[in-house]
């Protein structure tokens, strides 16, 4: 695909193209049916290996979609009857794993598949690789999404000086903005995409100890929050805030950092952070970030509650965006069924977890991990995703005993998730 651009058709003169997606989870297959079709491609589905050889023979698909995993009969097995059969007519196929194992994609490759896509797989993924086995070429119009990669920028024009209009905050919020961040690369950069997005900073500081005196001496709705600083690092200054600001005057906290690591996300929870950012910055989360802050003046009292800001740091709100985009005008409905779907399913996974460790049966629950652990995944639950997959591992190593910890880890960010997953339903049908 094109840089910063998206694609919203195919260009005329090409072939019909006939695509098989199979995969055993509906919503897995409804995020690929979603995108294919609206573009102009004729998408059927499959839910095993069996399905798929069924359709292969009456249908003759130009590229498959196939998931490696899955019941009755696998994308392996499924793969290499194909290929056994299809001789110089055989299909593109596609292998799709939530695995990145070196043997499995040797293994994949070596049965007949065509190349080895690890999930989640995003969009121009998807259609780069479609582009890449069947020469497909699309008709794009520009994308709202930008990605900072913290690299030095040239000074804009005067045209990329004006806010995005995608992205542009409400002009009647008006909100003073502080930042606490060492670098001086980084200062520039956080304020040229400030200023992309319509906002301005008030001021910039290089520690924690600047950030508390700056408060001191006029009140500020957001403060963008450097975790690592010299003299006093962004945890500790948030603690120092929370405790002297009053809930209703404090400003709204958002972290920044170049660690993602899971620990770190529970120090900054803590701490009172209200949300929580990656390094490198991409510019539509930093514009969602803001675009949940309110001026201290406007605020409701639901506003500065602490566990209502959890969402950001459970979710990857990119894979939700992503839901929502692909289904068109169906967004907001797609998304509430993907949801519902998701949390019905978990709930029964987790069980079968559980009970597959009580039972000491490791190939239950090396099955129900790797599952789980892909859906997960697909709603941006990385941190769950992860979790997951350590159960995968132990299953597929036959181990089954849990310690306490991990299980208590586990069943503790489930909660999180399916909190954070009712709040985006309740705001995407409020």
């Amino acid at each position: 695909m094109k840089p910063h651009q998206l694609a919203i058709g195919l260009e005329p003169g090409q072939p019909t193209y006939r695509i098989l997606v199979v995969e055993d989870k509906w919503a897995n297959r409804q995020l690929l049916v979603r995108l294919l079709a609206p573009l102009g491609f004729e998408v059927q589905e499959a839910t095993n290996g069996q399905e798929a050889i069924a359709l292969w023979q009456d249908w003759h698909p130009h590229l498959i979609w196939m998931d490696m995993r899955m019941p009755v009969m696998d994308g392996y097995e499924a793969t290499r009857e194909i290929k056994a059969r299809s001789g110089d007519r055989s299909p593109v196929i596609l292998a799709l794993t939530a695995n990145a194992f070196e043997e499995e994609r040797l293994v994949a490759l070596a049965i007949g598949c065509d190349d080895f896509i690890r999930k989640p797989c995003q969009e121009e993924v998807i259609l780069e690789k479609m582009a890449e086995y069947l020469g497909v070429r699309y008709i794009y119009t520009d994308s709202t999404e930008t990605t900072i990669d913290l690299e030095p920028v040239s000074s804009p024009s005067n045209s990329s000086e004006q806010p995005h209009p995608a992205l542009s905050p409400n002009n009647s919020q008006q909100l003073k903005i502080l930042v606490a961040e060492d670098n001086l690369l980084n200062q520039k950069l956080i304020l040229q995409m400030l200023k992309h997005l319509g906002y301005q900073a008030d001021k910039v500081v290089s520690n924690g100890l600047e950030a508390l005196e700056a408060l001191h001496h006029q009140p500020y709705d957001v403060v963008l929050m450097d975790v690592e600083m010299p003299k006093m690092d962004g945890l500790t200054a948030t603690r120092q805030i929370r405790q002297e600001w009053a809930t209703e005057v404090c400003p709204h906290i958002i972290a920044m950092t170049g660690r993602a690591l899971p620990q770190e996300q529970e120090e900054c929870l803590a701490a009172g952070i209200n949300d929580y950012l990656t390094k490198p910055i991409r510019l539509e989360r930093l514009s969602k970030a803001l675009s949940q802050c309110q001026p201290r003046g406007n605020r409701q009292p639901s506003d500065t509650l602490y566990p209502e800001n959890l969402t950001p740091a459970v979710l990857d709100a990119k894979m939700l965006q992503e839901i929502e985009c692909i289904a068109g005008e169906e967004g907001t409905a797609f998304l509430v069924s993907t949801i519902d779907t998701y949390l019905e399913d978990a709930s029964k996974m987790l069980q079968n977890i559980r009970d597959a460790i009580a039972q000491k049966q490791a190939e239950v629950l090396y099955h129900t991990a790797h599952s789980l652990k892909t859906t997960s995944a697909f709603l941006g639950a990385d941190k769950f995703s992860q979790l997951c997959q350590e159960l995968e591992k132990m299953g597929k190593a036959g181990v089954v005993t849990v310690t306490p910890e991990f299980a208590n880890g586990i069943e503790t960010e489930y909660k999180r998730v399916k909190r954070a997953l009712e709040l985006e339903r309740q705001k995407a049908q409020a």
